[in-house]
């Protein structure tokens, strides 16, 4: 019995974390958040290639770094909303004594194009999408 029980409360938990409703006003409806989709995760328009590339020519490194060597990343989260527009962006791990590169990542997050949503059941959906941006500068 005690089994049935464990087995019943982790069900529960999984199906409770595979979405989530915003605590923000980022959407203008609250619908749930689909943390995992049945046909591929939201996209940036032209794929992971595009992205690099709109990152790299988007993103001014902090002059707070000087003429120093620094690598670090920034781990950023943010939605994707069922119609594409990239809201509630939040740092989820900053970079390492850089606050700067933090801001600077949530300014070019602010700037990015409509996306391809996810899909869930054929329909687009509200999703979530986490980001690693690294910062890389080497002097020598």
């Amino acid at each position: 019995m005690k089994a049935i029980v464990v087995v019943l409360l982790v069900f529960q938990s999984l199906v409770s974390w595979s979405q989530e409703t915003p605590k923000t006003g980022a959407l203008a409806e609250p619908k749930p958040i689909i943390y995992f989709a049945d046909c591929g995760v939201a996209e940036f328009p032209g794929g992971h290639k595009a992205l690099m590339q709109f990152l790299a020519d988007n993103i001014k490194y902090p002059s707070c770094l000087g003429d120093v060597s620094y690598s670090s990343r920034v781990y950023v989260k943010f939605i994707v909303t069922e119609t594409g527009k990239v809201v509630a962006p939040e740092i989820v791990r900053g970079a390492v004594d850089c606050p700067e590169c933090d801001a600077e990542v949530l300014r070019v997050i602010k700037l990015m194009p409509d996306w391809i949503p996810a899909q869930f059941q054929g329909k687009p959906v509200n999703s979530y999408f986490n980001l690693p941006v690294r910062f890389c500068i080497l002097h020598g």
